[in-house]
């Protein structure tokens, strides 16, 4: 059995992953991503899909032959550090993507950390929404910090530190 090569290999990811997730034989996730990335003008939008990491290796593939993109919209997804690892090698080389909406995906501190390090040499992106996803105050300070080195990008961030988290203020009445 011969080596794959990295898009087969994530199509077999996929596939088993729309499986797992029992979608149905109608549903090609794949497909669907592809098909948007191919009728884009300038914005892709995948929201609420249930795109994985292994989709979202195949859509960063095909909008980065398809440079005309400014706008991806991953919002409500599954994209977890994988994904986020994923991205930011992505961003490091991208010059096109303005605004990326990774909004209530999986992201950890891994993946927040790994896009904040790309978005400190990306010189193109100039809004990127991290809310509602799982990072800690470690994501947080590497978000304030490619917030303060590159301050061309915007970043979206909700983090709250939970009780006993340190850097946590109380107010007493």
């Amino acid at each position: 059995m011969g080596k794959k090569k990295g898009g087969e290999e994530a199509e077999e990811l996929l596939t088993r992953a729309v499986r797992e997730k029992k979608r149905g034989p109608e549903f090609d996730l794949a497909k669907e991503v592809r098909s948007r990335v191919a009728a884009a003008e300038k914005e892709v939008d995948v929201s609420n899909l249930g795109v994985t990491d292994a989709a979202l290796l195949l859509l960063l593939q095909d909008v980065q032959v398809k440079c005309d993109v400014d706008t991806l919209i991953l919002s409500e997804n599954e994209i977890t550090d994988i994904g986020g690892a994923d991205l930011a090698l992505f961003l490091q080389n991208d010059t096109c993507i303005t605004s990326l909406d990774l909004y209530g995906n999986r992201l950890g501190d891994a993946g927040i950390c790994a896009i904040s390090e790309a978005l400190l040499c990306n010189a193109t992106a100039t809004l990127v929404d991290l809310r509602a996803n799982r990072y800690t105050k470690r994501g947080h300070d590497a978000i304030l910090n490619a917030q303060e080195e590159n301050t061309s990008v915007a970043i979206c961030h909700d983090y709250t530190p939970t009780p006993g988290e340190g850097d946590c203020c109380c107010l007493v009445m």
